[in-house]
């Protein structure tokens, strides 16, 4: 029984985290158009503001009405103050994220009940570690999917801080943290170049140069093939999936972002022989 409370306790959390992501996913892409110009301004309140504000009126959500997956089913997914719908993301994203914290803590169980009740300090930073790469990578996922853009607000902190990520894991090196970020950036970057060289124009954004080299800067530099393998392998049978379905030709443009996700993450809780035991 105290096993299901402390997993339903995570899922909480997790929502919760879910909440303010979706705040991130509607925010940091906005604030990036307006910046550029291309937003329009009387919006600025929504964007920019400190507290929740409604995008279609611009009037202030009381706390009671951001309880993770609760307050959209209570108001049936619709806003209260002017009627209109609320996108089923909200409530998707924050179940997404409460269930992935159920899944880190799964991996990582830092709470021990028996005898007494104690705090595990190493599996603690391996939750935390593996929380906040995840919350992050889904953001990233999220926000590319949505506006074809890994925003550098995010990527870029990811990169700065993971050496020191690594000095506090137990199971990670600084010097392993500092190859990966060279190398998983250095891979994408040849990628592109080479590509650039032959076709004249890159071959995907520089955002996910910087979301490679911040996996590898937190995984460490071993996770930079299994993961690119794996977006690879996804990336290419859900494109060409999309081109049969969509019946549009050989050029559709696909985010690469949750792709590289999708294979870090597989890569940090399957493990590297993912493929392996996959075909065996």
């Amino acid at each position: 029984m105290g096993d299901l409370l402390i997993f339903l306790g995570m899922f909480v959390l997790g929502s919760l985290f879910g909440s303010y992501m979706n705040v991130m996913i509607f925010r940091i892409p906005a604030q990036i158009l307006a910046d550029a110009g291309l937003w329009e301004s009387q919006d600025e309140k929504v964007i920019r503001g400190n507290r929740s504000a409604c995008r279609y009126c611009e009037a202030p959500i009381p706390g009671w009405l951001n309880i993770p997956i609760i307050s959209w089913t209570l108001l049936g997914g619709k806003t209260q103050c002017c009627k209109k719908p609320l996108s089923l993301q909200y409530p998707l994203v924050e179940a997404l994220v409460g269930f992935v914290f159920v899944l880190v803590y799964w991996k990582f169980p830092f709470i021990e009940l028996v005898p007494t009740l104690d705090i595990v300090p190493r599996t603690s930073l391996q939750f935390l570690h593996a929380a906040a790469f995840s919350f992050l990578l889904i953001a990233c996922s999220i926000i590319d999917y949505k506006h074809f853009l890994i925003p550098d607000v995010i990527s870029i902190p990811m990169i700065l801080v993971a050496p020191i990520v690594a000095y506090f894991h137990p199971n990670l090196g600084v010097y392993d943290s500092l190859f990966g970020i060279l190398v998983g950036g250095g891979i994408l970057w040849l990628v592109n170049f080479l590509y650039k060289l032959v076709k004249g124009h890159d071959g995907m954004g520089f955002g996910d140069v910087k979301l490679l080299a911040a996996i590898g800067g937190w995984l460490g530099v071993q996770a930079i093939i299994p993961t690119l393998i794996t977006a690879s392998v996804v990336g290419s049978v859900i494109g060409i999936m999309l081109i049969l379905i969509q019946k549009r030709d050989y050029k559709l443009e696909v985010p690469f972002g949750p792709f590289l996700s999708l294979g870090a993450l597989l890569h940090f809780f399957v493990g590297p022989d993912f493929w392996v035991s996959l075909f065996s």
